[in-house]
C-alpha cells in the first residue's frame, strides 16, 4: 500500500478494532495494527526511525520499579524527546502484541479502575494507545502528505531483508552486465554499468533521497527490461525494480 489515502483508511479501521477489543483479543488486533505499519514501505521507515536505539526492556523495568504498595501507583516516565517517547510507546505495544506482557496488567499497575481485567485493559488503551495512535497518524501525514515522493529522504535499515534483496539484485545485475557481450555499443554498456554501480553505492548510505535513486536508475533499468526482455539481463533488471519498489514504494 503506497497510497496514503488507502493506508489512512486501513490504519483507522485497525485502530478502532484495537480500541474496541477485549483484553484476550488485544494481541491479535495489535499484531494486525503493526502489520500495516511494517508492510507499508514509506511508513515502515519512519516507524523504524522512531524505535531506533530504544531500550524497551530497561524502560519497562524502571517503570515497574516506580510502583509502591498501592495498586495503580506506578508511573509511566516517557523520554523527554517527543519522537523518542512516541517510539517507546510503539515498542511497548509491540511487546503486548507479541504476548510478552499484558495490557490489562499494565492497566492494573499504572491506572487501575477496578478488579475487572477488561476494564483495566480498556483504560490503558484509552489513556496510552489512543493518544499514541493519533500522534503517530499526525506525524505520518506531516512527513508523507506534504513531501513530494521524489523529495522524500528515507532511512535505510541495512539489516532488513528488503534492503538485502535490493543490494543483492543490483550487484547481480552489475556482474551480469560486466560479463555480457550482448551490447552493440561498448560505450553504452560502460555508461549503464556506471549508473547501476552508482545506484548500488547510494544504498550504502544511512539515508537516501528517493528521487535520486529513481532519477539514476529508472532510465537504465527500463531500457534493460525492454532491450533484453527474453534474456538474463532483462529478468535481473526486472528483479532489481521489484526489489527497489519493495524498499521504497512505487518509484518507477
Amino acid at each position: 500500500m503506497t497510497d496514503l489515502t488507502n493506508f489512512r483508511a486501513v490504519y483507522d479501521d485497525l485502530t478502532d478494532e484495537v480500541m474496541r477489543s477485549r483484553n484476550q483479543f488485544l494481541p491479535d488486533h495489535l499484531r494486525s495494527w503493526f502489520e500495516v505499519l511494517d508492510t507499508t514501505p514509506s511508513v515502515a521507515g519512519i516507524v523504524k526511525r522512531l524505535q531506533a536505539n530504544q531500550d524497551i526492556d530497561g524502560w519497562m523495568q524502571k517503570a515497574l520499579a516506580t510502583m509502591t504498595g498501592m495498586i495503580g501507583s506506578g508511573q509511566l516516565i516517557w523520554p523527554s524527546d517527543r519522537e523518542q517517547a512516541l517510539g517507546m510507546k510503539l515498542l511497548l505495544f509491540r511487546v503486548f502484541s507479541e504476548g510478552k506482557s499484558n495490557v490489562a496488567s499494565f492497566g492494573h499497575y499504572f491506572i487501575y479502575v477496578g478488579n475487572n481485567i477488561n476494564d483495566n485493559a480498556r483504560a490503558f488503551i484509552e489513556q496510552v494507545f489512543a493518544p499514541m495512535a493519533r500522534e503517530l497518524r499526525r506525524l505520518l501525514e506531516r512527513e508523507l502528505s506534504e513531501i513530494p515522493a521524489a523529495d522524500r529522504v528515507v532511512s535505510l535499515d541495512h539489516n532488513s531483508q528488503q534492503y538485502a534483496d535490493a543490494i543483492k539484485a543490483l550487484a547481480t545485475l552489475e556482474e551480469i552486465l560486466q560479463g555480457s557481450n550482448s551490447f552493440p555499443d561498448p560505450v553504452e554498456k560502460e555508461r549503464i554499468i556506471a549508473e547501476v554501480s552508482a545506484g548500488r553505492r547510494l544504498l550504502n548510505a544511512a539515508k537516501v533521497r528517493v528521487g535520486a535513486i529513481a532519477a539514476l536508475l529508472s532510465i537504465p533499468l527500463l531500457y534493460l527490461v525492454k532491450k533484453f526482455a527474453d534474456a538474463a539481463i532483462g529478468d535481473t533488471a526486472t528483479t532489481v525494480m521489484q526489489a527497489l519498489e519493495k524498499l521504497f514504494g512505487a518509484i518507477f
